[in-house]
């Protein structure tokens, strides 16, 4: 079988469309394993933070009651309650109190 330099440029072409696409691919893989990474730590902060604070009966009664609950929304929420509850002024500085 003889091949042609223009089957062989298409080839390379084609090799290094797929090349391209997989290093996209492994650059969004490894972002991905990145966030998870912080997520895992996140949790794993809160549940040392929850076990060292002696507060595992209040998290097993919180799960309980609130089985069926959006966390995400229940979380923005009282972040939100809390900026609310800021001074006006200190909202204006952009303070932390």
């Amino acid at each position: 079988m003889i091949i042609t330099s223009i089957k062989i440029t298409d080839m390379n072409k084609n090799f290094r469309e797929q090349l391209s696409r997989n290093i996209r691919l492994t650059e969004k893989l490894n972002e991905l394993k990145r966030k998870i990474r912080i997520e895992k730590n996140a949790k794993n902060e809160a549940y040392a933070f929850i076990l060292t604070s002696g507060l595992l009966e209040d998290y097993k009664a919180f799960r309980k009651n609130n089985n069926e609950i959006n966390y995400q929304a229940m979380d923005i929420g009282v972040i939100l309650d809390d900026v609310n509850k800021k001074p006006d002024y200190l909202m204006r500085l952009g303070g932390d109190n």
